[in-house]
């Protein structure tokens, strides 16, 4: 039992995050149990992995960055998780990095295509004269 006012403080915020590193850990766990059970199902979609994996990283990365697991324990438990859905052949969903890069390149083709259509004042003067 704390006997000064600064041990009785520090418990009870020893005691306060203790609840929030459970709940942490209860994510991350389950997370990945919902990722490994998808694997080992009989043909899992490529969509509900990419949720689950999604869910994952998410759950680690906030572990991280609250310092319940440091940095590099989480990137790597992310890899290896990775290279397990990458082994099964369920390509597109290895990393975070080509989620980025196809939303980059989804983007890069929507502003080009408005680029297509938008009309120029040249535009607009050869369609007039074209008439």
């Amino acid at each position: 039992m704390p006997v000064t006012k600064s041990a009785k403080k520090a418990d009870r915020a020893s005691n306060r995050k203790k609840v929030f590193n459970i709940r942490r850990k209860n994510k991350i766990v389950s997370s990945r149990k919902d990722v490994n059970k998808l694997l080992l199902s009989e043909k899992p979609t490529l969509q509900e992995v990419t949720d689950a994996l999604s869910k994952y990283y998410s759950a680690l990365d906030k572990a991280a960055k609250t310092n319940y697991i440091e940095k590099n324990k989480a990137s790597r438990l992310k890899s290896r998780l990775s290279a397990k859905v990458a082994k099964l052949g369920l390509t597109g969903t290895v990393t975070a990095k080509t989620r980025v890069k196809t939303v980059a390149k989804k983007v890069e083709k929507k502003v080009e295509e408005k680029a297509a259509t938008k009309k120029t004042p040249a535009k607009k003067k050869a369609e007039a004269k074209a008439e």
